[in-house]
């Protein structure tokens, strides 16, 4: 396997689609209207369950390859030092908005799941892939070319 770093979803898709490469990983957001339209054959997602908006695609735990889970998320942030309240009041209206059912049903037609997490959750999510990436970096000696 040899890896070719793109700028993105688009251009990776692209080259996929095209024949220059044979594979490649993506989010599903990203590829699954290729999914969807049979122009790309999904082989296994990343995530810990099978995903909704493409329920027939197996994870990797169900291909055997438990260790290789890795799920991307979305979440905001505010520059360091902004007031606590000012968090709290976006924190509550982003806890309202993940609430609603159209607004969940819109992000799985997207390919994503819609969950909400605290603050403080959330940092705990950041800080435990920051330290499992630099781990695997470290343990693989992994340097930047």
């Amino acid at each position: 396997v040899v890896h070719v770093p793109y700028k993105g979803s688009g251009p990776a898709l692209s080259d996929l689609l095209g024949g220059q490469v044979n594979a490649m990983i993506d989010t599903v957001p990203a590829a699954q209207s290729q999914i969807k339209a049979g122009k790309l054959r999904a082989l296994a997602t990343t995530t810990k369950e099978r995903v909704p908006s493409v329920p027939d695609v197996p994870t990797v735990l169900e291909a055997g390859m438990p260790e290789m889970q890795v799920s991307s998320m979305f979440a905001l942030s505010a520059p360091a030092g902004t007031p606590s309240a000012v968090i709290q009041k976006i924190n509550a209206a982003l806890k309202v908005i993940l609430s609603k059912q159209d607004v969940k049903d819109s992000m799985l037609a997207q390919g994503a799941i819609a969950t909400y997490s605290s603050p403080d959750e959330t940092a705990k999510i950041i800080n435990a892939e920051y330290a499992k990436w630099a781990k695997l970096i470290k343990d693989a000696n992994i340097k930047a070319e």
